[in-house]
């Protein structure tokens, strides 16, 4: 609606899990008369309905395949079909009604994990180099501790700066 799209979370949208001796409504997959053989249909995936598994794929294999796309091609396909496709053009809403779509939302951001570890042992690492080449060309280890220390201080303050402006 207005081009803009609400991303909706599985657990806020939907009636129930799924389960295969449960199954009630979920928003997270297009209803199975949107979904092709049926005429009419909108997106084509493999799913049987109810699906047997929930998720239908699971964000452990997901994650896998996008970091080692390389490893075990033969379920490449597998979890590409799983995946909803539009096949019936554009998603656009008529006038002030939205339109419901499905597909994959990538949610892009930091990951403070690798971003803290790598600035912190650069830190580390440079403090450290720093401390042994003032000692052992000025013979002063108490100034060489102290800047090494300044220097790891920064870094926490770095760290601490980012993670607060970026939420």
């Amino acid at each position: 609606m207005g081009d803009s799209v609400e991303i909706r979370e599985h657990n806020a949208s939907c009636d129930s899990m799924f389960s295969t001796t449960n199954y009630s409504y979920c928003d997270c997959l297009p209803p199975q008369h949107l979904v092709e053989p049926f005429p009419n249909a909108e997106y084509r995936c493999d799913l049987p309905y109810p699906p047997q598994i929930w998720p239908p794929i699971g964000p452990t294999k997901l994650l896998h395949k996008l970091r080692c796309p390389e490893s075990n091609p033969q379920y490449y396909t597998w979890v590409l079909n799983r995946i909803p496709k539009r096949v019936a053009g554009e998603l656009s809403g008529a006038g002030d009604q939205a339109a419901p779509g499905w597909g994959l939302y990538f949610q892009e951001g930091w990951d403070f994990y690798v971003f803290t570890s790598i600035i912190c042992s650069l830190f580390l690492l440079g403090s450290l180099i720093f401390a042994v080449c003032w000692w052992v060309l000025k013979h002063d280890i108490q100034g060489a501790v102290g800047v090494s220390a300044y220097m790891v201080t920064a870094c926490g303050l770095l760290v601490a700066f980012v993670v607060s402006k970026t939420g």
